[in-house]
């Protein structure tokens, strides 16, 4: 497993540091590669169907990890971390029609518990169900009024707009995405030479593997990041989960064109964005992420 550093003395300067591990992703294609097998010429569709559904079956029984570390790479801690939790709600219109049912229907319940037994409640429910009967009515002259544009006509002659009754529907948790950047500055080309082959590393797991197939891809690997002290504990922070890294930004010379000898640049901001591998629930912000 290779480890990478910047700077070299990242312990010494930095009580807080970005830790991002490289999980390297099963994949049944890359498998097969390391069996020697090409599923594109040695394997029909259904043999790669059924070795697919066979391997997950038994993965799943024995809850062997999909995952095993490949490269572990120390950064200090960027300015600006930001976490954004995000939640999706779809707006719905109740209408006339959904607003005199309800309605009616919690009237009909709060004046049925106030000590007219069932008589009572009854009638309610009665009366409740003539409002419904109306409302109905009203709505069906209110599309009519729609279709034919007379609605339109009245609104602006009385100066009324029908209460369209929106109310928000939940619908999920949206995908928390990490956007991280650092300045690196070598001071020498050896420096600089591991901060390429850093940047090299961190690209070739963002992408897919064709593990020899022109058919599929395998998937590209997993980016795990922790906040760490210097002493090994975890910073005061919010976690963020297993995720894929979907942009690499790498911009060389921002404050002007500088090289060692033989091209090796002076200056380089890196970006990487990430998106988690599955959403956050009430249980998972409980434990800290």
């Amino acid at each position: 497993m290779a480890k990478f550093a910047y700077p070299g003395n990242i312990s010494e300067k930095h009580p807080v540091q970005t830790r991002i591990s490289i999980l390297k992703r099963f994949s049944l294609v890359s498998e097969f590669a390391d069996q020697g097998i090409n599923p594109d010429t040695q394997l029909s569709l259904k043999q790669f169907s059924s070795a697919a559904v066979s391997d997950v079956t038994s993965r799943t029984l024995t809850k062997q990890s999909v995952e095993k570390p490949e490269h572990q790479i120390y950064l200090y801690a960027p300015a600006s971390i930001q976490f954004a939790d995000g939640l999706t709600y779809d707006n719905q219109d109740l209408g006339l029609f959904a607003g005199a049912l309800f309605a009616a229907t919690e009237t009909a319940m709060e004046e049925g518990t106030d000590g007219g037994g069932a008589m009572e409640t009854a009638k309610n429910v009665a009366t409740g169900a003539g409002k419904i009967v109306g409302g109905i009515g009203v709505a069906a002259a209110g599309e009519m009024a729609k279709a034919t544009g007379i609605g339109q006509q009245i609104r602006l002659r009385t100066g009324v707009a029908r209460n369209p009754r929106t109310e928000m529907l939940f619908k999920s948790p949206t995908l928390r995405q990490l956007s991280l950047t650092w300045k690196f500055m070598p001071t020498n080309q050896q420096e600089s030479n591991h901060i390429a082959e850093m940047i090299k590393t961190v690209r070739a797991h963002s992408y897919p593997d064709t593990a020899g197939s022109e058919a599929v891809f395998s998937f590209p690997d997993i980016f795990q990041v922790d906040f760490v002290t210097n002493t090994g504990g975890e910073a005061q922070m919010i976690k963020f989960a297993k995720a894929y890294c979907t942009s690499v930004n790498t911009v060389y010379g921002a404050s002007g064109p500088a090289f060692f000898k033989g091209g090796k640049p002076v200056e380089i901001d890196f970006t990487m964005s990430l998106q988690e591998t599955e959403i956050q629930t009430r249980e998972s912000i409980l434990e800290g992420f």
